[in-house]
């Protein structure tokens, strides 16, 4: 049977070689035992509490889900997904009441199919990652190793002081057995291993036309700009005489650009005398940036322009910004972003590439599992108070 296959960069991030990063550690309380919560309900006090121990107690630990391609899922592995990806539901949105119920779907998906397609595949996409690692002859080395044992050593350090049977402990109560421990941060590596192996390190085989269809298509622009403020230090607005000032000013200095044979370079000296925007000093290649990242406004007038060409004075809450949008090459950075957008163009080559591998994935549900549900699972124990 086939579940609805995940985002694979969603595994990407879940598998960044940290408990924190798999959900363990955060804002979630992952302490085992009961997570309770309380809301009012007619004069009444009513608590919902979730025991995850007795979900979890349900069926025997080497108990058989599914196979993937023929490789087991337990229920110790599956159970570890499920548990999270329903307590974060919980955390964030609050208790799941209706489990039928779309909730936050919509494409109409219930928490009941969300919870158990999406516990699926990533129990799936671990053995379907291992599985095309060995086909292509990726492997860890012994530098690999010593990086996981690193890892574990962090590990044991941040959630257990330095102690392995403490460190152990954690694990347990957060649902989370040792084996799969090391078999998570294992496939991680195994992971950016295949990543490398098919676009090279930071995804630099990927071609320049293939990642310029990628910055195209996501919206991504670079420019410079003269900002002219028309709000104060403190966010209030300046009169409107100044504003005016200002605006005349902007209108020239858009003038003055236009005239220039080179307005891409000629804006560098409109900038070191006019700007009032900090972040040119930091960004002196300009803005990289896509939709979202800068305010509409900017980002229309921006989008509207074609390389090397100057706006006309565009109004923001900021002020007035004249910009000149400037050519995007796949190894600039953008906005609110460690890689560049070659490597983000490898990496959703790759959550393309991994998708196709799951949704190809003979996945068959084992031992009933196949009309097994969540609620039917967690399905909440509520007692009530009086006030």
């Amino acid at each position: 049977m086939k579940a609805n296959k995940l985002i694979a960069l969603l595994l990407a991030l879940c598998m960044a070689l940290s408990l924190a990063a798999c959900g363990l550690g955060g804002d979630v309380d992952l302490s085992g035992g009961k997570d309770s919560q309380t809301q009012q309900t007619g004069g009444e006090a009513q608590t919902t509490a979730i025991d995850y121990d007795a979900a979890r107690a349900a069926y025997p630990a080497d108990t058989v889900v599914c196979t993937v391609n023929g490789q087991d899922v337990t229920w110790t592995e599956y159970y570890y997904w499920l548990f999270n990806i329903a307590s974060q539901i919980e955390t964030y949105y609050g208790t799941i009441t209706d489990w039928d119920a779309a909730g936050l779907f919509d494409d109409g998906t219930t928490y009941n199919d969300y919870v158990s397609s999406t516990a699926c595949n990533m129990a799936a996409e671990y053995a379907v990652i291992e599985e095309k690692a060995a086909q292509l002859g990726v492997s860890l080395t012994e530098d690999d190793r010593a990086q996981l044992d690193a890892l574990r050593q962090s590990d044991e350090d941040t959630y257990a002081g330095g102690d392995p049977d403490a460190f152990c402990d954690f694990l347990e109560k957060s649902y989370l057995s040792e084996a799969y421990y090391n078999r998570i941060n294992e496939t991680a590596l195994l992971y950016q291993k295949l990543f490398a192996n098919l676009y090279g390190e930071n995804g630099a085989q990927l071609s320049d036309e293939e990642a310029a269809a990628f910055i195209e298509n996501g919206g991504y622009l670079r420019a410079k700009h003269v900002l002219l403020k028309t709000v104060d230090e403190e966010g209030a607005s300046i009169s409107d005489a100044e504003k005016a000032e200002k605006l005349e000013q902007a209108k020239q200095i858009a003038a003055d650009l236009r005239a220039a044979e080179h307005p891409e370079t000629a804006i560098d000296e409109f900038i070191r005398q006019y700007n009032e925007d900090p972040g040119m000093e930091v960004y002196t290649d300009g803005y990289v940036f896509g939709p979202g990242q800068m305010v509409q406004a900017f980002y229309d007038a921006a989008l509207a322009l074609k390389d090397n060409e100057v706006s006309d004075p565009v109004e923001s809450s900021y002020g007035y910004h004249v910009i000149v949008r400037l050519p995007v090459t796949p190894d600039m950075t953008p906005l609110d972003s460690t890689q560049s957008l070659r490597t983000m163009a490898a990496a959703s080559q790759f959550s393309t590439v991994v998708n196709g591998w799951l949704d190809s994935a003979d996945i068959q549900w084992k031992n009933g599992f196949d009309v097994f549900t969540p609620g039917g699972l967690f399905g909440p124990l509520t007692r009530q108070t009086e006030q």
